[in-house]
């Protein structure tokens, strides 16, 4: 399906669907558990027991007393209750992420076309990015000359660029409750291929090459069903084929899985891991 930059009106259920997830893989974007005609499945990132480890980290904010069995009964059942998408946005999201008074943490984008991006592929263009929420650098933390070079890989639109994340590294999407878990997924895949691309222009800025370290530097989140995912990305060099002359295939990876309904404990443990992983990418983009 190859769709025009105005796709405001076409339902996520029609954009991301089998079709979609088939243009990812043959682009180089592939899922997480995707396997090759071998049965191979790519290896994590190199980083892969650091990551892990910063999910392990106490979040001081969050603590049995802080939230409660009280706190997490009162959740549960506005998360079960939760019939639309705009619920997420207002009623659960800000309790995971600990800002009672509903505003995004740190510099987090919400909403938005993602027009200026370059395409995966000239020939068979993906749909335009269009993402719930999004963590990058702020303007001043990329030199001028770089933003000009790697415009079409950092800047997710032109125009007032002091109000979005450049170079965003870090998603969050939100599963509609009217519609298979697959399309926030497979948003979810795409956002990272994107992210992870555009991390990997900045390291590969002034490079004879394409970087490549083989370590994660993008982090996305899905939310669906009570359940909060969390993924990392990194980029690999591609075996040239007869089909494809591309330089970077994309992976994604499972760090964790928690059911955000289960219980508190459970609760308390998916929402430290998303916000060590939203203040490590948070660092990363600053420095």
């Amino acid at each position: 399906m190859s769709l025009s930059n105005d796709e405001s009106s076409i339902p996520d259920i029609e954009i991301y669907s089998n079709e979609f997830a088939q243009q990812l893989t043959d682009r180089g974007i592939y899922p997480n558990e995707w396997s090759d005609p071998d049965g191979l499945v790519p290896a994590p990132p190199r980083n892969w027991d650091a990551l892990n480890r910063m999910l392990s980290r106490r979040r001081a904010s969050l603590t049995e007393s802080s939230f409660s069995e009280a706190d997490f009964t009162s959740f549960r059942h506005i998360a079960v209750n939760a019939w639309c998408k705009a619920d997420i946005h207002v009623d659960i999201l800000p309790i995971i992420w600990g800002k009672r008074d509903r505003e995004p943490p740190f510099f987090l984008g919400r909403g938005g076309t993602f027009k200026n991006i370059a395409p995966f592929s000239s020939d068979w263009p993906l749909p335009v990015v269009r993402l719930d929420y999004y963590n990058g650098a702020r303007q001043d933390d990329i030199e001028l000359k770089v933003r000009e070079k790697l415009h079409d890989k950092i800047i997710p639109w032109l125009g007032d660029k002091d109000q979005v994340p450049l170079a965003p590294n870090f998603f969050v999407e939100l599963g509609d409750p009217s519609e298979p878990t697959t399309v926030c997924f497979r948003k979810a895949c795409y956002a990272g291929a994107v992210g992870c691309r555009a991390m990997q222009a900045l390291q590969s800025y002034r490079r004879d090459r394409t970087f490549y370290d083989h370590e994660a530097y993008t982090i996305t989140g899905t939310y669906a069903s009570g359940m909060l995912t969390l993924y990392a990305h990194h980029a690999i060099p591609h075996v040239p084929g007869v089909s494809s002359c591309r330089q970077s295939d994309y992976i994604m990876t499972q760090l964790g899985a928690w059911s955000m309904i289960h219980d508190a404990a459970t609760f308390r443990q998916g929402a430290t891991a998303f916000e060590m992983l939203l203040s490590g990418q948070e660092r990363g983009c600053s420095n």
